[in-house]
């Protein structure tokens, strides 16, 4: 399990998604939604206001790592699961205390 928080690259300005993958809205700790990008590889959380919070992920089939990333949900501890599709899995990414 790898922890997103720590590793998670602040956004320097909005970042353009391409809505190919899932869009979560929530109430969590860190960002109000999170939205795969299935086209870039990586998944984003953005603020309520809608500025990009931080994005995370590249092409790859390491850890961390992602082939399509199509969905995302996020449980009760903030834990974070993402569809990895091209890669046939699931990665879980733990949320920092």
């Amino acid at each position: 399990m790898k922890d997103y928080k720590d590793d998670i690259k602040h956004c320097a300005q909005k970042y353009p998604v391409n809505l190919s993958g899932t869009v979560l809205f929530g109430n969590s700790y860190y960002s109000s939604f999170y939205a795969t990008d299935s086209s870039n590889n990586k998944f984003f959380s953005y603020s309520r206001g809608g500025s990009c919070v931080s994005e995370y992920g590249e092409y790859g089939t390491e850890p961390g790592k992602f082939n399509k990333p199509i969905s995302i949900t996020v449980d009760e501890n903030e834990n974070l699961y993402v569809a990895d599709a091209g890669n046939r899995r699931i990665q879980k990414f733990k949320r920092s205390k």
